[in-house]
């Protein structure tokens, strides 16, 4: 009895630590979700307003397939992406609520993104891929 305890113990971990080793090497499909919050252009400056959470987009980038993907489009039919390197490097795309997605080769790093919808709602934030 003692010895299938044993045994069982052992088993298990050794599959966990197979486990988390494969996790370790294995390449990421994609970064997290990243908020990109709306930019406002208040009427009153002094006036304090807290932007509901919704109203940004999110942006995730896939390694995999080297595709900028954007979400929480909502009414805007077209966006405006450019994304901006910290040496200044800058690109150019558009993605539209039917095919949310850019393709493009990006390093890892810290990138600012600034997002024009066809409504002319800015979205900007820094994100890291």
């Amino acid at each position: 009895m003692i010895k299938l305890k044993t045994t069982m113990l052992a088993l298990c971990l050794l599959s966990l630590s197979f486990m988390y080793a494969r996790s370790e090497d294995a390449p990421s499909g994609g970064s997290d979700d990243m908020y990109l919050p709306p930019t406002y252009q208040d009427v009153h400056p002094d006036r304090k307003r807290m932007p509901a959470r919704h109203d940004g987009i999110y942006f995730r980038y896939d390694y995999l397939n080297r595709w900028c993907i954007f979400s929480n489009l909502r009414s805007t039919t077209t966006l405006s992406v450019t994304i901006t390197d910290l040496e200044g490097n800058t690109r150019f795309g558009t993605v539209s609520s039917d095919f949310p997605i850019w393709q493009i080769g990006l390093q890892s790093g810290e990138y600012f993104i600034s997002c024009t919808s066809d409504t002319g709602t800015t979205y900007e934030g820094f994100v890291y891929i």
